[in-house]
């Protein structure tokens, strides 16, 4: 597995978050007995259960709202979540359908799946929107979210092996949810210099799930599953822009 870090330059602070990426909707398919027109009522798409798959270019003709894609996500029963700039859509192994945002006149910048099968959407007018299985709902200010936008959602492990979600605000702030709310972490609990410009995890580096933290003056950090973090000093760069992960 290897984790890459990008700089670009040394003047300010200054990342080149929330750039979009145009992308074609493509999906597996395999032309499966419920995937066939008049088959019955749709059910959800098995990405996992294909014989023989094939590349599928989905289109405005097939329900698809906008030719730029920002994510796409797969929720706990197997439907297809994209977001776009004109909203959310959903695919049923049939067809595209629009959804609605939980605030109207928003769409979703990226798109999430925790683990516990609970689909996150980043508004772009700020808070977090979250799919349950049955409706999308709202977080904000009242469950601890700062004002403005959220760029991406995390999980990894915590020292009790449940998964932890983390937020990354376009601020700089990173915050872990705790029950029904959203918290920044503060003093020990957070050893690096804040702002935050990216986020993102590993799953064998280490030999564990490890949560890692790209920062504007302060280098790279990682918080390992007993909740310790710690400096990766092997890197050398205090500018941290962007985060990839090569190899999972």
């Amino acid at each position: 597995m290897a984790l890459r870090g990008v700089r670009e330059g040394t003047e300010g602070g200054a990342s080149r978050r929330g750039r979009p990426r145009s992308i074609a909707a493509l999906l597996v398919l395999a032309g499966a007995p419920h995937v066939a027109a008049g088959s019955g009522p749709p059910h959800p798409l098995d990405l996992f259960d294909l014989a023989a798959p094939t590349f599928t270019v989905f289109t405005a003709a097939n329900g698809v709202p906008e030719a730029v894609v920002y994510g796409i996500a797969v929720d706990r029963a197997g439907f297809v979540w994209l977001a776009s700039p004109i909203g959310l859509a959903r695919y049923d192994g049939r067809r595209w359908e629009a959804a609605r945002m939980p605030v109207p006149g928003t769409f979703a910048t990226s798109l999430f799946r925790d683990p516990g099968g609970t689909v996150w959407a980043t508004p772009s007018n700020g808070g977090l929107a979250r799919y349950d299985g049955d409706a999308w709902g709202l977080e904000g200010p009242g469950e601890g979210l700062p004002p403005g936008h959220i760029q991406r959602v995390v999980a990894v492990p915590g020292s009790d092996g449940r998964p932890r979600t983390w937020a990354l605000a376009a601020s700089g702030e990173l915050l872990i949810r705790e029950g029904r709310r959203w918290r920044v972490e503060v003093g020990p609990d957070r050893p690096y210099a804040p702002p935050v410009n990216a986020v993102t995890r590993t799953r064998e580096i280490g030999g564990e799930e490890r949560l890692w933290v790209g920062t504007v003056s302060d280098g790279l950090w990682y918080r390992d599953q007993r909740g310790g973090w710690h400096r990766e000093t092997r890197f050398g760069v205090e500018q941290i822009d962007d985060l990839l992960v090569t190899r999972d």
